[in-house]
């Protein structure tokens, strides 16, 4: 895909003598693609400061760190079309390959591709070091809690499940009416797992659902 580029100032008959930085970062500013442009008002500052407009008022500007903007996918047009096949069914995708390959690079490029679709897109990770139960759906299910609180029956999408659920997110125990019963150590794991399963797929009741979760080898044992 070519990008289109804005003219520069000096390009127009009215400025052919401005200054090249001012040139420049006019040019930026009206770029297309968020890369091109100036990471903060900062930037903008010191360059209007350099070229004689200010001076700026420092203590005005807030304090950002640089930005770092994603970079354009390359090389990953046939393996993103078959991902893409299967936002259109229910599937269970498992993305292998070495460390560094662009495993997670990839997976955002799906979910973006889901979004445009209209499709709800909702990513959990695993971390490397002691994980939590069932963190790779914990912000999955901190989402859910989210959708609760904008809905008028909240706990409908819940029901009897946030008592367990609300063991793992505690976001989800406002919706809690008792606590859960006892049970012996496999039918608990069972009914968890069911739980869970039963209420993703009641989040995606009304419109499909992409569940991302990265690093599932960092997964713990539940």
């Amino acid at each position: 895909m070519q990008h289109v580029h804005a003219s520069p100032p000096s390009a127009m008959v009215l400025c052919p003598d401005l200054d090249p930085r001012l040139d420049a970062l006019v040019t930026a500013l009206l770029a297309k693609r968020r890369g091109d442009r100036p990471g903060s008002a900062r930037i903008v500052a010191r360059t209007l400061e350099a070229v004689g407009v200010g001076p700026m008022v420092w203590a005005d500007l807030p304090t950002t760190r640089p930005y770092l903007y994603r970079p354009e996918l390359v090389g990953r047009v046939e393996p993103l079309e078959v991902l893409g096949n299967h936002l259109q069914d229910a599937s269970v995708v498992l993305l292998g390959g070495e460390s560094g390959e662009g495993k997670t690079r990839l997976a955002m490029e799906l979910a973006d591709r889901a979004r445009r679709q209209g499709t709800r897109v909702v990513a959990g990770h695993c971390r490397d070091h002691v994980p939590l139960p069932l963190e790779g759906f914990l912000r999955p299910l901190l989402a859910v809690a989210d959708r609760c609180r904008a809905a008028e029956e909240g706990g409908a999408l819940l029901g009897n499940r946030a008592g367990v659920l609300g063991q793992y997110q505690p976001a989800l125990q406002a919706w809690v009416d008792e606590p859960p019963v006892r049970l012996p150590a496999v039918q608990a794991r069972h009914r968890l797992l069911s739980y869970l399963c039963e209420t993703l797929a009641a989040f995606a009741t009304d419109r499909p659902l992409l569940l991302v979760i990265d690093d599932l080898q960092w997964a713990d044992e539940l």
